[in-house]
């Protein structure tokens, strides 16, 4: 179990990651891994958080 705390900084991170489009979002672990000198394991657990909470810090993306 990993015990490593998401922070705003992360998801702000992958937010910018994804607007760059330099990496389809599911390959983007291994930025994260990089950048934060974290493990594949952490990275991956912060991945799938930013992924399952998307809608909820985006409420409006797709609202016309």
């Amino acid at each position: 179990m990993n015990n490593i705390i998401i922070t705003e900084e992360h998801l702000k991170f992958l937010d910018k990651l994804q607007q760059s489009g330099v990496t389809n979002m599911m390959g983007a672990g291994i930025y994260l891994k990089a950048f934060f000198n974290i493990t594949k394991e952490d990275a991956t657990t912060i991945l799938i958080h930013w992924i399952k909470t998307w809608s909820e810090r985006h409420p409006n993306k797709f609202n016309s």
